[in-house]
Formats: structure tokens, C-alpha cells, sequence
């Protein structure tokens, strides 16, 4: 067909009619989309409430609760018998020390510095000034079994370097690190290291990842073979002390096989008895040992993010000061849920966590809510003032550290500080998410959060690092081995040493799945 020039026309004319009505069509839709948007935020805020969940798990989270029927006067007098009380002066035990003795500037080449061959005086040497510093600088050392324990492992350490020295009297260094951190593996302190080297066993947990439990009253049933049996022991013991509450992928809550024990291995076998309307069965179940993610992983220090409306604060470290994170706490503190994700955080400085805390839940909180002691004497303080370990890695003044501690009548040792017994109130629900990763100061927040009403923990038991914090480091003037230990005491009211097994979560979950099964668990149970 032939275009004239009228063609023409009337087609440029329709089309230019036909963009015209698609455009409005697509601005009304926006000034729709527009509208009902701004209508959903004038809607009312989801209310989150715990009513929801069932009253064998409220009672649950309340047994996990940490509480004392003691005193703060008999709390006083059991801390007092961990407390080393032999020293006569502030200044005792520093004439012992050699001076010039630490390596100033960089400890952390310390490694770098070593020789390949020690003497052997130089060996009793470096002994000597690491149990003179033990003895006079370090807070646990009569928690760990006082002069009768030490002196006998020095003996042990004395007796094998001798054995081990060759015909010139000397020994290989890397030799005698390694039989010095052989016999010192007694201290079961997660903030003890030596070349870098925790000596603390750390405490696994080992779980039956197929065949989830459930619960009808107080027994539990597991499916095994296509067949449902209840449980009737496990490991000889009654199930429920195993048996802990779990989320599935749905974030229901199921229940799962909870053993702990300081073992590397991939998977254990425990012993199990089942029961069905016929017979009891006696078999040996399969267990594997919960992996973190790697601590290699660089986390950042902080991120915020909503998910489906719910802010979750992730913190991956303490070690850098997190004004936003302490600010966020603020700025969110009108919502009245929150998760607080300290997965793989080893810690740092406690006070943006104490912060954070009291931005968010109107709580006062700016120290440790434990019971603590600090130790004064002037071996101490040498070793925190040459090399002490901070937030972010520089030395500080130690009038600034030790400003808020003070002497009391007990010599070598601060007042005992005893915290206010009783749960703070917190009408926010707050559900913290660890791992075996999460250790120090962000534990500190583990502590806190459970003298809190309305929290819940989810993930596996952390670190256990929180009992001798305060750092410093002892170099030995020899070998240059590295020993960095705390200088302050922290108890919970119940006295159970923590450190290698950690703080529980109320729902055992495997740290890559937590924070989804978390929101599930919550539309679940939480939702209003």
C-alpha cells in the first residue's frame, strides 16, 4: 500500500494518543503503588510476645538462667577462698624479676626474636621468671591449685628440660616451648596463651544431625528405621540430660542429642536405649561434632539490616570502637524485638557492648554484671603496663586502667565487687545468636542479656573466655616465649567455671543456619 502524506499523519497522531494513555496508565499505577505504600506505613507495627510458646520451653529458658541462693556476703567469703592470700606487700616478688626483662615495642615478634639454641641457665632462667610472675601476677593461680600445683609442674618442667638438654647443655627452643606449654595445659583459662597457642581443651558439642526427637510430655520418641520408639537412656542417664531443644528448617522446634565433651574428633558414638510396644533396644547412635565456620573468615565489625521488618545487629568484633552499633541501639529502641548476632565476634572491649545494652533497653549497664576482684600487686601491673592488650591494640595508661578499682583490706587484691542480684527488666524480646566462635567481651553480653527478662539464645555454646580477662604479656628474657594471661578475676553468682565450655543457648542450632531458622522460629511462635 502506498503512504500519503494523510497516512502519515493519522499514524504519527495515534501513536503519540496510544504513549499518552500507556504513560498515564503507568503514572497511576505508581501514584497507586505510592499510596499504598505510605498507607502501610501508617499501619500499625507488628507486636512480638512470648505467649505463644509453650510452657515446658518457658521453663526451659528459665532453668538456664543463671541465679544463686547465696548472699552477697557468702559470695564475698567463696570468692575469697580462689584468691591467692599469701602476699605480704604490694612489692613482693618484684625483686625476683630480672630488670630489662621484657622485650618493649613488639611483642608480637617475640616469635621472630627466638633462638635456635638455649643453654641450659638460660632455661632456669626463663622458669624462674615465668612462676615468679605466675605466682605474683597471675589472678587464677590459687584457683589452679596455689603454690602446691605450681611448684610441682616447675619441678616437671625443671626434670624434663634436664632430661632433654644434650651434651653441651643445651636444648632446641622450639623443644623447650613445647615442654613448657605441655605441662602448663592445667590451666583451664581461655584467655591464657602461649606462642599464640590456647592451652585450654575447648568443649565441643556433638549432635545426631538425622533422626530429629520429639517430645510428648516428659518422653521423648525418636524415628529410627521407619519405626518410632521412645527413648529410654541415654549414656545410662536419664535422656533429659542430654536431650536440649533445637529449630528444624522451618523453625519449629524439635529436639536434638546434646553432648559436650573437649575432643576433636569428627563424630562419637553414644549408647542408646529404645523401646517399643515389643522390646528395649540397645544400640550405639552416631554423634557429629558441630563445626564453626573457620576464624579465618574476616568478619566485619559491624552491619544492621531488617529482616521482614525485625532489626538484626551484627557484631563481628569488639576490637574497634562501634559508635553506629551503640547509636543504632538508640535509634531502634522504640522497636520492641531485636536479634543480636554474635557469631564469631572473639571479643575485644566490653564497654560498646555494655552500651549497646543500655541504649536499647533503658537499663543501666556499664561494667561486668558479675562477680569480680582484680589483682593489684605491682608483678601484675608490670606485665599489664609493658605489654598490655587492648580494644584496638595500643598500650594505655595504667592509672586510666586501674582507675576504677580499689584496694580493700585483703593485701595484693582489689574490693570485691559484687553485682545487683535479680533480672533487670527489659519488656523488648532480644534473641542473641553465638556460636563456639564467640568468646571475651562479647560473652560479657551473653552474661548480661540472661539477667534480662525477655531474652533468648539460639546456637551452641561459645568459647568460654570470660573468667581472667585484662590482658598482658610476659616475654621470656631467654626463649622470648610468649605468655599473655589476664589480671582480673570474674565469677558468675553460681561459681561455675565457664572457661573452655561456655555459655548454653536455649535452642542448640548450627551456626550457619541460625539466623534463618531464627525468623522462621519467630513467625512461628513470636508473632502476634
Amino acid at each position: 500500500m502506498k503512504l500519503t502524506k494523510k497516512t502519515i499523519v493519522l499514524g504519527v497522531t495515534s501513536l503519540v494518543i496510544i504513549f499518552s494513555i500507556v504513560f498515564t496508565i503507568y503514572n497511576l499505577n505508581i501514584i497507586c503503588v505510592t499510596k499504598e505504600s505510605t498507607d502501610s506505613k501508617k499501619t500499625k507495627k507488628v507486636k512480638y510476645t512470648l505467649n505463644n510458646l509453650s510452657e515446658d520451653i518457658i521453663t526451659h529458658i528459665n532453668s538456664h538462667r543463671i541465679t544463686s541462693d547465696l548472699s552477697k556476703e557468702e559470695m564475698e567469703e567463696k570468692l575469697k577462698k580462689y584468691l591467692y592470700n599469701k602476699y605480704t606487700s604490694l612489692e613482693e616478688g618484684l625483686d625476683k624479676i630480672p630488670k630489662n626483662n621484657q622485650i618493649k615495642g613488639g611483642p608480637s615478634d617475640s616469635l621472630l626474636a627466638q633462638e635456635n639454641m638455649l643453654k641450659y641457665e638460660e632455661m632456669i632462667e626463663d622458669i624462674d621468671y615465668l612462676f615468679i610472675n605466675l605466682k605474683y601476677g597471675y589472678p587464677a593461680y590459687e584457683y589452679f591449685g596455689g603454690d602446691e600445683k605450681f611448684n610441682k609442674v616447675r619441678s616437671k618442667i625443671l626434670e624434663e628440660v634436664n632430661k632433654s638438654k644434650d651434651k653441651n647443655g643445651r636444648i632446641e627452643t622450639i623443644q623447650f616451648n613445647l615442654i613448657v606449654i605441655k605441662n602448663l595445659k592445667f590451666i583451664k583459662d581461655g584467655h591464657f596463651v602461649v606462642n599464640y597457642m590456647p592451652l585450654t581443651n575447648t568443649t565441643y558439642a556433638f549432635m545426631n544431625m538425622k533422626n530429629p526427637i520429639v517430645r510428648d510430655s516428659n518422653t521423648y520418641y525418636i524415628e529410627d528405621e521407619n519405626k518410632t520408639y521412645s527413648i529410654e537412656s541415654i549414656e545410662g542417664k536419664d535422656p533429659s540430660h542430654y536431650i536440649r531443644p533445637s529449630l528444624d528448617d522451618n523453625g519449629k522446634i524439635i529436639y536434638k542429642i546434646v553432648y559436650l565433651k573437649d575432643v576433636t574428633s569428627s563424630s562419637l558414638d553414644i549408647n542408646i536405649v529404645l523401646k517399643d510396644e515389643k522390646r528395649e533396644i540397645q544400640k550405639k547412635m552416631e554423634l557429629k561434632r558441630v563445626i564453626p565456620p573457620s576464624k579465618k573468615i574476616k568478619l566485619k565489625n559491624y552491619t544492621f539490616k531488617k529482616v521482614q521488618g525485625i532489626p538484626v545487629f551484627k557484631v563481628g568484633s569488639f576490637h574497634k570502637e562501634l559508635k553506629s552499633f551503640t547509636e543504632d541501639g538508640l535509634k531502634y529502641s522504640d522497636e520492641n524485638i531485636a536479634i543480636l548476632d554474635l557469631r564469631g565476634n572473639q571479643g575485644g572491649a566490653i564497654f560498646d557492648g555494655c552500651k549497646w545494652i543500655s541504649n536499647f533497653t533503658n537499663n543501666k549497664v556499664d561494667y561486668f554484671k558479675l562477680i569480680d576482684c582484680a589483682l593489684l600487686t605491682k608483678v601484675c601491673k608490670k606485665r599489664v603496663s609493658d605489654n598490655f592488650i587492648t580494644n584496638n591494640l595500643k598500650r594505655v595508661d595504667l592509672k586510666e586502667f586501674y582507675k576504677n578499682i580499689h584496694a580493700s583490706n585483703l593485701t595484693g587484691w582489689s574490693r570485691i565487687r559484687i553485682p545487683e542480684l535479680g533480672y533487670l527488666k527489659n519488656d523488648k524480646i532480644i534473641i542473641v545468636l553465638f556460636d563456639k566462635n564467640t568468646a571475651s567481651a562479647s560473652e560479657n553480653m551473653i552474661s548480661t542479656l540472661s539477667k534480662m527478662d525477655n531474652t533468648i539464645f539460639i546456637g551452641m555454646n561459645s568459647a568460654g573466655a570470660l573468667n581472667i580477662p585484662g590482658l598482658g604479656i610476659n616475654i621470656l628474657p631467654n626463649s622470648k616465649l610468649r605468655v599473655q594471661y589476664g589480671s582480673l578475676m570474674l565469677m558468675e553468682p553460681d561459681f561455675i567455671w565457664r572457661d573452655g565450655i561456655g555459655y548454653f543457648p536455649d535452642f542448640w542450632v548450627e551456626s550457619d543456619d541460625a539466623l534463618d531458622k531464627t525468623i522462621k522460629f519467630i513467625d512461628n511462635y513470636i508473632k502476634k
